[in-house]
């Protein structure tokens, strides 16, 4: 699914050709955040409507579609509208659903964060709180929550300066609470925007001497050393591409490291400007200055006879162990 500067929603199909069925428009203005909520087949998207002077949150149930006069679109459960005003300008910079669409975080420029809950048809909570007062929230993830009974949630908030894990809880009546014990300071250094991804219920944070990997509970010891200023990153399959600046305004470079074995698997430089990656049927697709092109794995074989070349040997019996038995990691 790709938005607009119109805030149409594109739905694609595997070929790349467009979804007519299913794309719809979803706003007034430019889309500039989405997220899925894979248990529910929920999309919230957000997007800043200049003119009103607010920005809007939409929750679409993509399970229901109406048809109204010619035009077709899924079910809005319900829409938030969060105006500016003279103390407080909240630019989004950030958004997060849960996997089971109960919570979505919106990050600010501020720092602060606004947390909204709900079942979306006869109750919604809506909390602001304080993350990194006066940095700009860069980055929001949740964990996924696979059980429905769990009341819960871990949401990771990147800022310019920190990263924090915090443990929101949420009553029947979806009222969210957070304790100051619940909040934990994992980096006292956080990332720039579209620096840091979820992957295996671990945060990924890009920065300029390195990528780092968290847990709810610490940032690891392991890392990937990576002395470059980073654009952006996107995780796929077991890879991580990462989009990097150059002298070149109008070039990027890009290497995409695997991830479980953590070497470099693809290196590509002064390539046309990269401004946006997608990860989608198990490919990175690349939207440059002046086209749009994929990155697809090699097969096993080609994996094996590079990582032999490169005398690799260990990373290409670890992987090899893992095609046989994928559940261990």
């Amino acid at each position: 699914m790709l938005g607009d500067e119109i805030g149409a929603l594109h739905f694609f199909k595997s070929d790349y050709t467009l979804d007519p069925e299913k794309s719809f428009q979803g706003h007034n203005d430019k889309l500039l955040f989405c997220a899925y909520a894979s248990h529910r087949n929920f999309l919230v998207t957000l997007s800043l409507e200049m003119e009103l002077g607010h920005y809007s949150v939409r929750v679409w149930d993509l399970n229901d579609y109406k048809r109204v006069d010619e035009d077709h679109y899924p079910v809005c459960q319900e829409e938030f509208l969060r105006k500016h005003d003279e103390k407080r300008e909240p630019i989004p910079t950030a958004l997060a659903v849960s996997s089971d669409g109960k919570q979505i975080a919106v990050g600010l420029a501020d720092g602060f964060v606004t947390l909204m809950s709900g079942d979306w048809t006869t109750k919604r909570v809506h909390k602001t709180i304080p993350v990194d007062a006066g940095t700009p929230i860069t980055g929001l993830a949740y964990l996924p929550n696979n059980d429905p009974a769990v009341t819960s949630f871990n949401l990771f908030a990147v800022s310019v300066t920190t990263v924090k894990s915090l443990k929101l809880d949420m009553s029947r009546t979806f009222e969210i609470n957070i304790s100051q014990e619940n909040e934990r300071v994992l980096d006292n250094k956080g990332g720039d925007l579209f620096c840091s991804v979820l992957y295996e219920n671990e945060l990924i944070v890009a920065k300029e001497e390195g990528i780092y990997f968290y847990t709810t509970e610490e940032k690891k010891e392991n890392y990937i050393p990576s002395i470059c200023k980073k654009r952006m990153i996107c995780a796929f399959s077991d890879f991580l591409a990462v989009v990097e600046k150059t002298d070149n305004d109008m070039k990027s470079n890009m290497t995409i490291y695997q991830l479980q074995e953590q070497f470099t698997a693809y290196k590509q430089l002064n390539l046309p400007m990269i401004n946006f990656l997608a990860a989608a049927w198990d490919k990175i697709i690349v939207f440059s200055t002046n086209q749009v092109y994929t990155i697809t794995e090699e097969s096993e074989s080609v994996q094996m006879e590079s990582l032999f070349t490169r005398s690799l040997y260990q990373n290409a019996i670890n992987i090899a162990k893992k095609k046989i038995n994928p559940e261990k990691k």
